[in-house]
């Protein structure tokens, strides 16, 4: 099957320069396929795809297949309709949590065959179905507190009547302050009282179709800097948006105005009427806790590490399943490098610390070098000569006297008649040394020679 296939990599560099996908006005033969390299998508997720159009239009709820970690989008004819830049967006979602989001350049050429390209389609079903979500939260809210206002009164009302008894006026003001933070769980969440209450209430929700509305916008990620790199003039540039990397406080250039707080990671914009605007999404407050929160990640660490892997530069900015995953990384080798030191006790080598075990045996093999650099070695060939009829003798000056010699060799070179011959080497001082052919049976007469090889060994 013919398909176009780009790799998605989400927890590496997402500021890198993506290829965009070229296709023709009002065809639709050839699929898409997203690879996703760095991220496993979760099981029974549901991937929704749309593409924003140069005019504004989009296409929602399109057409995708999900097998393993790859991402199939079926092309429709209205899907690029309109030549020039449009923008594909993938919202990857594990029950409510949209746990992976991004955006892919789409480079639409003119179709030049008279008739074939349809009417650009255009629908909201997307965001949609978040304003719906809103409403029904805030509907929740309003519900229940006008039901806590209800208590309320009938709290006040039990404590002044003197025949209801001050256990009603409790419990009436008890169920009032139930449903006054059941209302606010619903409003916003942060209340403990509800599972999933922060991504199930108007705030998530409102948060999730701005995002979806500034996505459909055009902002183009332009990557991370610092607070300060905002008034370079080349960035205040309508629809950049920009990851910053350090705390700030706004000024007045912001929409919302001067004096509010954000914590590092947080996403700016550039508004089309001059001003910044920070991009919606869930912070965390600078004294909040963090505790009880969990992180999705690619985990690198096991049980028996087997191999040493190297782990990228920690820097500011990074998502925390960035930052797990490299921990994790750091976990595994910590195991790899404890299973290589071994359990063999080193406490009376070097202090029995590594390096002091290393450093006592780089002096102990320095001291047997410096000793074997002493040594030297001679060697050569010399004739014997009748001695005895049991013995041919040769008598070498050694090249180079030893201030010490060790030891010294000698073997055959030539065969002599009686097999039960042998050669010994006799150390004669520092600068000589006797070798002799002996024979036991006495067969040497005055015309026997014979060539052997000499080797000696002494210190300088």
């Amino acid at each position: 099957m013919h398909a176009i296939e780009r790799d998605i990599f989400l927890l590496s560099d997402r500021t890198a320069v993506q290829p965009p996908i070229e296709y023709v006005q009002g065809t639709n033969g050839i699929p898409i396929i997203f690879h996703f390299r760095d991220y496993d998508i979760p099981q029974n997720a549901t991937v929704k795809v749309y593409v924003h159009k140069p005019s504004g239009k989009a296409e929602y709820d399109l057409i995708s297949t999900v097998t393993g970690n790859d991402v199939m989008i079926e092309v429709k004819d209205t899907m690029f309709s309109e030549m020039g830049n449009s923008h594909i967006q993938l919202c990857v979602k594990d029950g409510e949590k949209t746990v992976v989001s991004f955006s892919y350049p789409a480079d639409v050429k003119r179709n030049n065959v008279a008739g074939e390209v349809p009417p650009s389609g255009n629908n909201s079903n997307f965001l949609d179905e978040y304003l719906g979500k809103i409403d029904e939260r805030l509907d929740s809210a309003e519900d229940l507190a006008d039901k806590a206002l209800l208590a309320a009164d009938e709290a006040v009302g039990a404590a002044e009547n003197t025949y209801k008894s001050a256990t009603e006026a409790s419990e009436s003001a008890e169920l009032a302050k139930n449903y006054a933070t059941e209302a606010e769980s619903f409003a916003h969440g942060r209340t403990g009282t509800r599972e999933n209450e922060d991504v199930d209430c108007a705030r998530y929700f409102y948060e999730q179709a701005k995002h979806i509305s500034q996505g459909m916008s055009g902002i183009i990620p332009m990557g991370t800097i610092t607070f300060a790199d905002l008034s370079n003039p080349d960035n205040q540039v309508a629809k950049y948006m920009f990851n910053i990397s350090d705390e700030f406080v706004t000024d007045e250039t912001f929409k919302e105005g001067a004096g509010y707080e954000y914590a590092a990671g947080t996403n700016v914009y550039r508004t089309s009427d001059g001003y910044w605007d920070c991009f919606a999404g869930s912070f965390l407050p600078l004294d909040g806790d963090s505790k009880e929160n969990t992180v999705t990640f690619e985990s690198r660490d096991a049980a028996e590490a087997n191999v040493w892997t190297d782990v990228g530069v920690l820097a500011s900015g990074e998502k925390h399943s960035s930052i797990f995953n490299k921990v994790s990384t750091m976990f595994k080798n910590v195991r790899y490098l404890y299973k290589m030191l071994g359990t063999t006790d080193i406490s009376a080598i070097g202090g029995g610390t590594v390096t002091g075990a290393i450093a006592s045996q780089n002096e102990a093999l320095k001291t047997v070098n410096a000793n074997l650099r002493k040594q030297y070695i001679q060697c050569g060939g010399v004739t014997c000569t009748y001695y005895t009829p049991y013995f041919l003798r040769a008598i070498v000056t050694l090249p180079v006297a030893y201030s010490r010699a060790i030891a010294g060799f000698a073997s055959k070179a030539t065969n002599v008649s009686d097999a039960s011959s042998h050669v010994s080497c006799l150390l004669d001082g520092n600068n000589k040394i006797n070798i002799f052919i002996e024979n036991e049976n006495g067969i040497f007469t005055s015309s026997n020679k014979q060539i052997v090889y000499w080797m000696t060994v002494g210190v300088l």
